[in-house]
């Protein structure tokens, strides 16, 4: 008889294997060739450190024209070690957050505060200045929840709803991100919670709005202890463009450990520069140029096609 079942943890002394998604690029210019520098450098994206005091900053102007190696800077210099890893890694956040995703604010709010209901609904209110938006989540605890007493579990934090089984001993915490930004189309653009904290102008696309909001969640879970949700134990997940938008708060997000991207497709486990060829073979397939005026695009990728 093999050994008793053991819950996953998510990972024990560093985030786990975290792909980046980015936001859909643009076929006709160089941000198409990121996306496989980010499949490399996703995993460690998440972890921010401040290294403006020794990194080089990259120009205004940007052109990419060749496939990026993850291990070399945009200045063309290798990456030798893990002090240069950090630089490039703050090199390809900027890179990203700059021509993909838009902005993430670099500032933590005013306040993060959570209140826990009998329920399980889980309210944070979120503080920005003057301002303040609060929305709700749904925290499913395990079975064994009564019998364990205090003891927190890992999470699954659910984009929508979860479409995967859920192993034994893991609370889902479900997170509703339309609220946070909406996908209904290009009209839906600048439409949610965040943008009533930033403004409808914010250079944040839709994933980068919800790592925003998945971010203020974890703060509000780490404030309340009687949720019973272990924060240093979560995971995301999402199906095919919440695939796409757990894939960018795994990077993003350094309290996740561990990425699901449930058939994220065209831009996000899948590259949009395939998309192109197997559309240039006839192959009917979504590309970058179908959506790349859609909600979940940064403000400068507009000004790009």
């Amino acid at each position: 008889m093999g050994s008793p079942y053991k819950p996953p943890d998510f990972g024990v002394d560093g985030p786990g294997s975290n792909p980046l998604n980015i936001a859909p690029p643009i076929p006709m210019v160089f941000i198409s060739r990121l996306f496989p520098v980010l499949a490399v450098a996703g995993a460690v994206l998440a972890q921010q450190e401040d290294t403006s005091d020794r990194c080089s900053t990259l120009p205004d102007n940007l052109i990419l024209s060749k496939l990026t190696d993850p291990f070399t800077f945009f200045n063309k210099r290798p990456v030798r070690t893990k002090a240069d890893w950090a630089c490039r890694r703050a090199e390809l956040s900027e890179l990203i957050q700059r021509l993909q995703v838009g902005r993430l604010p670099s500032k933590p709010p005013t306040s993060v505060t959570g209140e826990l209901f009998d329920n399980g609904v889980f309210n944070v209110t979120v503080t920005e200045g003057e301002k303040s938006i609060t929305f709700p989540v749904q925290i499913r605890l395990p079975a064994e929840a009564e019998a364990e007493g205090d003891r927190p579990f890992p999470a699954i934090i659910s984009l929508a709803g979860l479409t995967i089984p859920v192993p034994p001993g893991v609370a889902v915490v479900s997170f509703n991100n339309d609220l946070i930004a909406a996908q209904n189309g290009v009209s839906s653009r600048g439409i949610g919670l965040f943008y009533d904290l930033y403004g409808k102008d914010h250079s944040a696309g839709a994933q980068i709005a919800w790592t925003w909001g998945i971010s203020r969640l974890i703060d509000a879970l780490e404030k309340v202890p009687s949720a019973k949700i272990n924060t240093k134990r979560l995971g995301v997940a999402g199906c095919s463009r919440n695939g796409k938008g757990a894939m960018v708060i795994g990077a993003f997000e350094p309290r996740i450990r561990l990425t699901i991207p449930q058939e994220s497709g065209a831009g996000g486990a899948g590259c949009w520069r395939i998309s192109d060829e197997l559309k240039r073979r006839g192959i009917n397939t979504q590309t970058a140029s179908q959506i790349v005026t859609g909600e979940r695009m940064a403000g400068i990728l507009l000004q790009l096609v």
